[in-house]
């Protein structure tokens, strides 16, 4: 639609009537009007649209000698077309004209992009000087874009054409036999849609292949949702209708459904309220962007894709895998960039199980990730499939002292084996521990990718894979969110995308190879928490000395940065003729030395190895949420209701690692810890089983746990079935 508004802010009003009453108008796509008449004085707001996206080119005085009137204005379809730029704008005393590049999700295969061209030629102009700058900036654009469809709207005042007459609007364009009268299609009952892929040459495109998917995706959502807003107020109900209320809602816990229960617990107890609003900085967002990308310009190493080998065997994803994996999708998770909700993914899982499986394999064979996947976690699967196929590829005895993200590994088992370690050795004459917890400067964002994948391809995956999990590392688009402001883009191939399931695997990956050099030595890691075991005897520090150099040596080549004035030091000696340590040195900075207690994986540790600083944190913790315990006996709630709030957020908290600590705990903690046990069953109105109930019950778990895991370091060296049945 092409328009002379003069004074588009007055007329703004008719068009949107025009919009909501005319079909024509309705379904247009874009909207070019000229002599706008806007300046800078007048915000893009003003003028903006629901469901339209405003592209304007206000009239310059200093270039066109004019102090008012002209301007251009391009409104683009949303529905149409989500990804159009401005190319180029120009303005003087002869014509005024601007370029909107766009890309629509519906585009044929012939062309590349959509070029609407918005002239104004403002009357009693000189004809040839005009068409020549006109001319030299189509033709410029035309090189730049040679498989370009130019659409030139222009609304001349002076004799343009060779027959001497005006023209009030003219719409021109660079193909032929654009406007041939076709033949109905025949109708049918039966309505169908193909979507075939991007393929030239035999070559077929991800990122366009993905792009075309995910926007008829969320063109069909748009097409099938309804969206109604209704805003109900709490305070605004009658004594009845809340009693109502409150009825309802045990009816829907009584049905045994966990998300339906907790949606209703929150909302009685105001459990986890939304977080504040933030300001309306325009500038945060790209300061914040910038700052998450400054390990970008420490990496030097440019990526460059393994050779792939003749017997290379590209991993192929099933559809049953595929459809598997959808049907999991969380739906109650925000969607990503690419707004395709959790729901969508999930319930229609079948129908989407080929075309994804598709997209997907093609990705793996070209070891290739679309753009639009690395930018978002909304399609998470192919990244939780490979991190299965990696998993599978790794040799077994890989690294025995990682316990992050392994089967059958928790934090309860790295702290047992730091402290099992620690404990045997100071039961021999002259020796004391002293444990050295490691804290690295975002470990993950300083991943280099190139390291990353020589070193993973030594470990096992194919040669493909190896050059996916590159591609999918490199050249990531990222931005930041904060409130309703977001940054500019800016493009990473240094560190592993925040959120991802792939993330902490290939860190761990990265850092197998950092392993004590010295027997007296144990490095115990957890993702990225690490802790030196140095066990010492005879005050003979030099292994362990050497051991925090080596490992300072390693980081270097690593990227890893290591923040010694976070890194804490543990000295456990409790012979009786103890004497002062010397300190620990690293980058000539002394590292603290912890007296009264540190945090080592959500435990507090002291170097007494008593455990009063940690049940003490966990009753305040634990006290704290019994407030919430007196709102939902107060909305009658019934007793299993109140027993299920109980083991998620009361019981959950005094039993973390419970079998690391609460063996040695004195009679003082204990009766402490019970006092809360005690309190929340007084306000249930039922028993509630002892603290020391289920200590036993996970300590005989986890006993009969680590007996059957012959990988288990290293506590299965010294625990066997003979001892496992004396415990019991």
């Amino acid at each position: 639609m092409l328009s002379n508004v003069r004074s588009l802010e007055s007329k703004l009003d008719s068009f949107q009537l025009s919009r909501s009453t005319l079909h024509e108008a309705r379904d247009c796509c874009v909207f070019v009007f000229t002599e706008t008449w806007l300046n800078n004085n007048i915000p893009d707001s003003a003028i903006q649209m629901h469901r339209l996206t405003c592209y304007r080119a206000d009239r310059d005085t200093a270039l066109s000698g004019k102090t008012r009137g002209g301007g251009l204005c391009v409104y683009i379809n949303k529905g149409w077309c989500n990804n159009a730029a401005v190319v180029t704008k120009h303005c003087s005393s002869l014509v005024e004209f601007m370029f909107v590049k766009c890309r629509p999700f519906y585009l044929p295969r012939e062309f590349t992009a959509i070029v609407i061209v918005t002239v104004y030629i403002p009357p009693c102009t000189n004809t040839k000087d005009t068409l020549r700058e006109l001319y030299s900036a189509i033709s410029k654009q035309q090189t730049n874009n040679p498989y370009g469809f130019f659409i030139i709207a222009v609304l001349p005042t002076c004799e343009l054409c060779n027959k001497g007459k005006q023209h009030s609007g003219l719409g021109l364009h660079n193909r032929k036999k654009m406007h041939t009268k076709l033949n109905p299609t025949p109708t049918s009952d039966t309505q169908t849609t193909s979507l075939e892929a991007a393929t030239y040459n035999n070559h077929t495109d991800p990122d366009e292949y993905t792009e075309t998917v995910t926007a008829y995706i969320k063109k069909c959502i748009d097409d099938v949702t309804v969206t109604k807003t209704i805003t109900t107020r709490a305070n605004q109900k009658l004594p009845e209708m809340k009693l109502s209320d409150q009825e309802t809602k045990q009816q829907q816990n009584s049905k045994s459904q966990s998300v339906p229960l907790w949606q209703a617990i929150q909302t009685i107890t105001d459990y986890k309220p939304l977080p504040q609003a933030c300001d309306d900085d325009t500038t945060l967002p790209d300061a914040l962007n910038e700052f998450y990308a400054q390990f970008e310009m420490q990496n030097d190493t440019p990526a460059q894709k393994l050779p792939t080998p003749p017997n290379n065997q590209v991993l192929c994803l099933s559809p049953a895998d595929v459809r598997k994996t959808l049907s999991r999708v969380n739906p109650r998770k925000a969607a990503g960039p690419d707004n395709i909700p959790g729901r969508v993914l999930r319930d229609c899982a079948t129908q989407l199980t080929d075309v994804l499986t598709d997209i997907f394999n093609t990705s793996l064979s070209q070891a290739v990730v679309p753009t639009c996947l690395k930018s978002t976690s909304r399609i998470p699967v192919p990244k939780k499939l490979v991190m299965h196929n990696i998993k599978t590829s790794l040799p077994n005895t890989l690294d025995l002292l990682q316990f992050a993200y392994r089967p059958n590994r928790s934090t309860d088992d790295a702290i047992s084996s730091t402290l099992h370690l620690a404990l045997t050795h100071l039961e021999n004459k002259d020796s004391y521990v002293r444990m050295l917890f490691i804290d690295f400067s975002s470990a993950f964002n300083t991943i280099i990718p190139q390291q990353l994948i020589n070193k993973l391809h030594l470990l096992g995956p194919n040669t493909s894979l190896c050059n996916w999990i590159l591609d999918f590392l490199t050249g990531r688009p990222q931005s930041v969110r904060v409130g309703h402001n977001t940054s500019s883009t800016t493009t990473l191939s240094t560190g592993a995308p925040q959120g991802c399931v792939l993330s902490p695997l290939l860190f761990t990956l990265l850092t197998h190879d950092c392993t004590a050099k010295f027997s007296s030595n144990h490095i115990i890691k957890f993702a990225d928490d690490t802790t030196v075991v140095g066990l010492i005897s005879n005050s003979d520090e030099t292994s362990y000395r050497e051991e925090v150099a080596q490992l300072v040596e390693w980081c270097g080549p690593n990227n890893l940065s290591l923040k010694v004035s976070k890194t804490k030091e543990v000295v456990m000696d409790f012979w009786r003729n103890s004497v002062d340590h010397p300190p620990l040195t690293i980058d000539s900075s002394t590292v603290e030395r912890v007296v009264s207690s540190t945090k080592f994986l959500g435990v507090h540790i002291t170097e007494d190895l008593t455990w009063t600083t940690n049940t003490m944190s966990l009753s305040k913790k634990a006290q704290q949420r019994l407030h919430f315990f007196h709102r939902l006996k107060r909305a009658r709630l019934p007793p299993p209701i109140l027993t299920t709030f109980h083991r998620g957020t009361i019981e959950s908290v005094l039993t973390s690692c419970i079998t690391i600590w609460y063996g040695n705990c004195s009679a003082a903690d204990r009766k402490t810890l019970q006092r809360t046990v005690n309190t929340a069953a007084k306000i249930i109105g039922a028993p509630l089983p002892s603290l020391l109930d289920i200590f036993l019950a996970r300590c005989s778990g986890k006993a009969t746990s680590i007996v059957k895991d012959p990988k288990h370091f290293p506590i299965n060296t010294t625990c066997t079935q003979k001892t496992l049945c004396t415990y019991r």
